[in-house]
């Protein structure tokens, strides 16, 4: 017998049922009902794990099916998610009354649904599932949130404060002045509110909460012996979110509770999501060094990056928003209509999530054609999405003349100057990091802070010069690096010494090319561990047709007080990557710059959350912890950090931001 958790899908589209069976039952067992009645007639001899149910269906709608779920005290602890095609804040509120644990806007993404369906398994509710199981009274004990009950009564404050007291945190205030003496210090989760009050009545109350901003967002369920129409529509127009009438039912008070407190943690949720969406959006526009354009659900452009506004020949984002219509030929080169092609390509990232490289010819606002190779990929945004889309010119590029003046980069060249020295960073490759490589349990946190499942991602060479002096850092994997040197004026005979981080091939390929050496006058510098590493089997043959052409490698110290060739230049180990992976830190005149390798890999990702780790690590907890130590330092010093494997210019500056930290790119 199978061990898979059943989930049982109930849609009357046979396109999403079939779309939800292909996305679950490598790792599921998925049932389907194509109407409301055929799930129930199930639900009489299946119990589910969790059931996916769409709103909107005839004869019977997920409402009514889930209040017959209701009914059943055997189906008790199946965590339910509505799925709609829309999601207004009133339907949101009707599901979760009626107890869903939570709620899909179609069109969604396969990593967002498998999202939702392990946090709703995982709920800690009694049961079998997310939506609560009943214990005395019908009610369920969570954890201990926060309510404030207000009542000048003081019967009725022990009364509520007893029925509440074993589920919630409970403050009983007999009085308007000490409900606002209270909010000076105490935020809380939810508000019982008594209207007929002395001096301050709950409805006066209730004004002042909803236009003060620190209170605006807490509900407020007025408990009240005001029965009449009139007194609950008042109430509901000045902001509450319910309205109880005395007497009533405790389990149906707490069951109101506890369904506007889900409500309330699940719009918190998403407003967090929608935040690091788009911190993470605004850092892949400002860092992909590929041609980056954000549109909305419709097709039109809200964003883009200077490389975009470059090919497309506009100098203001504005422009180009404006008359980025325009830039759609009407045909194709392949003979088919841009209108219909697109149509057909949105078709498909909606039902796939992303779609990989294919050609598309633009043209630029001077009229001239433009081919790129794009790739597009859906963003979750709110109750809707965004389509991020990368591309890369196809059209033949000219080589860079040389750069005679340090100051003025060139493509793939980023010159910052750190005291008397001239640091540049040199772009051998461009590529992605995607979430696949990282190591953690916390899957939920890396979809909100990289949605679109990859970050833009490179791989640096760093030059530290003095007068004539050329210190290497690392020799690359043998992209583009001789390019950029010869065009800040080194060449490869002028390099007397190569300081490397680490062994990797994507670090020291570039020492040798058709079977010479790049660099025929270079000395190699590395950390006798890390050495040690280089010279293991797997390593092994690389390393020795190295010290063939290159001689021995020097042994450096990292203690950070042993010069290397500059006095200004020393070692620092930041072993985890591999056991001997080394940074450099180079001081002059107050300024300093730490040069970090691979201790970041995943710009998106490992700067608000540092202790996770990529596969690539030998020891994750190791380069999880030097990773955490190191920002901190970073941070603290006001150091510039350059890194390996961060987008191009790969240099920038690191601010703390909570338990994590901020990455600022140098301009």
């Amino acid at each position: 017998m199978s061990n898979r958790k059943i989930i049982l899908v109930v849609d009357d589209s046979v396109p999403d049922l079939q779309l939800g069976r292909s996305l679950l039952r490598d790792e599921f067992d998925v049932r389907m009902a194509m109407s409301g009645q055929t799930a129930l007639d199930a639900l009489d001899t299946l119990r589910p794990h969790l059931i996916l149910l769409d709103i909107e269906m005839p004869g019977m709608s997920g409402f009514e099916v889930m209040a017959e779920i209701n009914k059943r005290p055997k189906l008790e602890g199946i965590p339910v998610i509505f799925v709609t095609s829309h999601a207004t804040k009133e339907l949101v509120t009707k599901a979760f009354r009626h107890g869903v644990v939570d709620y899909l806007v179609k069109p969604f993404r396969a990593d967002l649904l498998h999202s939702k369906i392990r946090i709703a398994l995982k709920k800690p509710l009694p049961g079998s599932g997310g939506r609560p199981a009943t214990q005395k009274g019908g009610t369920f004990k969570q954890k201990r949130q926060t309510i404030m009950f207000v009542d000048d009564n003081p019967i009725n404050l022990t009364l509520g404060k007893n029925m509440l007291q074993d589920y919630y945190e409970v403050y009983a205030l007999p009085s308007a002045e000490r409900l606002f003496k209270f909010l000076e210090v105490v935020t809380p989760d939810l508000i019982l509110l008594d209207i007929r009050m002395p001096e301050m009545d709950g409805y006066e109350v209730i004004r002042i909460l909803k236009n003060d901003a620190r209170y605006a967002d807490i509900p407020v369920i007025f408990v009240t012996t005001k029965a009449m129409e009139t007194d609950e529509l008042k109430g509901l127009e000045l902001g509450a979110a319910d309205y109880v009438t005395k007497p009533f039912s405790a389990a149906i008070l707490l069951k109101r509770i506890e369904n506007h407190l889900a409500f309330k943690k699940t719009m918190e949720t998403r407003e967090m999501e929608a935040r690091d969406a788009e911190t993470s959006i605004r850092l892949i526009l400002d860092n992909t060094p590929l041609i980056c354009v954000l549109r909305d659900e419709i097709n039109h452009v809200l964003d883009c990056n200077r490389e975009a506004l470059e090919v497309f020949g506009f100098s203001e984002k504005d422009e180009l928003i404006k008359n980025f219509s325009r830039l759609y030929p009407e045909f194709q080169p392949d003979g088919s209509r841009s209108v219909n092609k697109a149509r057909n390509i949105v078709n498909d990232l909606l039902n796939n999530g992303s779609i990989e490289n294919f050609e598309w010819t633009y043209q630029t606002a001077e009229g001239v054609a433009l081919p790129l190779e794009v790739k597009l990929v859906l963003v979750p945004w709110k109750d809707t999405y965004r389509i991020m889309s990368y591309a890369s010119d196809l059209r033949e590029t000219k080589v860079q003349s040389p750069q005679e003046n340090p100051d003025v980069s060139t493509e793939g060249i980023h010159h910052v100057k750190v005291g008397e020295f001239d640091v540049y960073s040199i772009r051998d490759d461009i590529g992605e990091m995607n979430n696949d490589a990282l190591i953690t349990d916390d899957a939920d946190a890396v979809i909100r802070l990289s949605p679109t499942g990859r970050a833009p991602s490179g791989y640096a060479v760093f030059v530290v010069k003095k007068g004539a002096d050329t210190v290497l850092i690392d020799a690359g994997k043998g992209g583009k690096m001789l390019e950029c040197l010869q065009a800040i004026g080194v060449q490869p005979e002028e390099v007397r010494n190569i300081l490397l981080t680490h062994s990797h091939g994507d670090h020291v390929n570039g020492l040798i090319k058709e079977g010479q050496h790049v660099f025929p006058n270079a000395a190699l510098w590395i950390d006798d561990d890390e050495l040690a590493f280089w010279k293991s089997a797997r390593n092994r043959n690389h390393y020795e047709r190295c010290v063939t052409l290159y001689g021995e490698p020097n042994i450096l110290t990292p203690d950070e007080k042993t010069a290397l060739v500059f006095p200004e230049l020393v070692a620092v180990a930041l072993p985890g990557h591999t056991p001997g992976q080394t940074g450099f830190l180079l001081s002059s005149e107050g300024g300093q710059l730490l040069i970090v390798a691979d201790l970041l890999h995943h710009i998106a990702v490992q700067f608000a959350k540092p202790n996770i780790s990529v596969r690539y690590d030998n020891d994750p907890g190791k380069a999880a912890e030097v990773r955490c130590k190191t920002l901190r330092r970073v941070a603290e010093e006001n150091w510039l950090i350059a890194a390996s494997h961060l987008p191009f210019p790969s240099i920038g500056n690191v601010k703390t931001d909570g338990d994590g930290f901020l990455f600022e790119p140098v301009g």
